[in-house]
């Protein structure tokens, strides 16, 4: 007999199916507009960050940390280097967190166990994401970014240390590095950082289709557009003018966010009910904090507009941008014929 989860989803998908035959214009529009999403926010904030987290943590640069071993240890349940990890996971967006420890586990430097409970507190927006995109761009004010950026930090180390007390044992005996070359780790580390991004763009424009259809029935049946601020954060947060509103979806993430964590974590052994709950924590305590950096700074809890983040680009830089993700994309199909020596890679 078939799981009541399994017939549930198939039956979501066969209407989703039938709805995009009666209207396949929001489909495509949705679709496109999930295209634009991600890249004028998504491969920008995300791609060269993740690229270079991995590059670091593959060349062994995060053994310089163990001499804070005793006070990672003892506060955080954690060694220095997968501390390291989690401060990087706290500033380079949301699924970050998820890769590199997806990567601890994959190097033997953490079990999958101790990786699911630290997913717990390592799931973060980015400075460009909160500061620019939400601050500067939906809100109209960096330093109402700044704000929900701290606001947001300040609630991951809030719960690393509620459940760094869950942390179990000695994390696995650590494996050699496999790739010691430079060049060699350069190019590896770039084609999983393009996989890793290209990943998370297909959930964005996903989501953003199934988005586009919610937007249009909310006008028949008005109580679903509430349903639509939990699945993407991004057009969540576009809507609405309350900072305190802000804050809590930007802890919450959503549910796109959530199958982009869930994609890239493979390797983690997660639990679904305790990172929902999390996440609602995050969200919750993001909002209280930034309550109380609001009253200190005297900033009102609501912007007078609701503008939509829409960056600009030169013809030059967009140029470069679209080289750049070629040679990207040419590394990632020929990664198994490198020769080790990052010019001929790249030719």
């Amino acid at each position: 007999m078939k799981k009541p989860s399994t017939v549930i989803s198939a039956v979501c998908a066969v209407a989703f199916v039938v709805l995009i035959i009666l209207k396949p214009g929001l489909c495509t529009g949705g679709a496109a507009e999930g295209i634009l999403l991600s890249g004028r926010v998504i491969i920008p904030s995300l791609f060269p960050f993740t690229a270079c987290v991995l590059f670091i943590m593959k060349s062994g640069a995060l053994d310089i940390f163990k001499f804070a071993a005793p006070f990672t240890k003892k506060v955080f349940g954690l060694s220095p280097e997968l501390f390291s990890l989690m401060l990087l996971s706290f500033i380079g967006g949301y699924p970050i967190g998820a890769k590199l420890l997806n990567e601890a586990v994959k190097l033997r430097r953490i079990s999958p166990e101790n990786a699911g409970i630290m997913l717990n507190y390592c799931v973060n927006a980015g400075p460009a994401f909160v500061i620019l995109a939400v601050g500067g761009g939906i809100i109209g004010s960096k330093a109402v970014g700044y704000i929900l950026l701290a606001a947001h930090i300040v609630s991951s180390f809030i719960l690393s240390l509620v459940f760094g007390r869950f942390i179990k044992g000695e994390e696995a005996k650590k494996e050699e590095q496999a790739y010691k070359s430079t060049a060699d780790n350069f190019v590896t580390c770039v084609s999983e950082a393009a996989s890793a991004v290209f990943s998370i763009c297909a959930y964005v424009i996903f989501f953003s289709t199934i988005i586009s259809y919610i937007n249009f029935y909310s006008e028949k049946l008005p109580f679903i557009k509430y349903f639509s601020s939990l699945l993407e954060v991004t057009n969540a947060v576009s809507k609405t003018r309350n900072i305190l509103i802000i804050a809590f979806l930007l802890g919450f993430a959503g549910f796109c966010i959530w199958c982009q964590i869930i994609s890239v974590g493979d390797r983690l052994k997660i639990s679904y009910p305790i990172f929902a709950a999390s996440r609602i924590a995050h969200g919750l305590l993001s909002v209280g904090i930034t309550a109380l950096l609001l009253k200190i700074f005297n900033i009102p809890l609501t912007v007078s507009a609701a503008v939509r983040f829409a960056p600009s680009y030169s013809t030059l830089s967009l140029s470069v941008s679209m080289l750049c993700m070629v040679i990207v994309l040419l590394i990632t199909l020929y990664t198994k014929n490198r020769t080790g020596k990052i010019l001929d890679d790249i030719v």
